[in-house]
């Protein structure tokens, strides 16, 4: 196939892959590899919203200092998580913010994506 016989180089092929397109994609790999391709990029985007999400819950669950001050939370990976919001903190709140945040992201995706496949 012709994407198969052009010579990208040791490390510029990686830069060269988002080049292709799908219509290229589906004629000579056929409609899976396309389809699996479209679901893995859904996949990075949602982790790249997740790494943006996780930038603002660590600090939010290490300042509630609340569990670890009476010596419940002794792993210092614990003090990054849920678990060491007490129930009843103003940080779980933040919590349900990054859930929509995520979820929104996700339903933007998907909406975005099946637009782009009737134009």
């Amino acid at each position: 196939t012709p994407i198969a016989e052009n010579p990208f180089g040791l490390f510029s092929w990686m830069w060269n892959v988002f080049k292709i397109s799908y219509n290229d994609i589906v004629e000579q790999c056929g409609m899976d590899a396309a389809t699996t391709i479209r679901l893995l990029e859904s996949g990075v985007k949602l982790s790249v919203v997740g790494v943006v999400c996780s930038a603002f819950l660590f600090p939010a669950y290490n300042f509630d200092t609340t569990l670890e001050s009476e010596g419940i939370v002794s792993d210092p990976l614990d003090s990054l998580s849920l678990s060491n919001v007490p129930s009843g903190s103003h940080a779980a709140i933040a919590t349900t913010v990054g859930a929509y945040i995520l979820f929104g992201a996700a339903m933007f995706f998907i909406v975005r994506e099946r637009i782009s496949c009737y134009i």
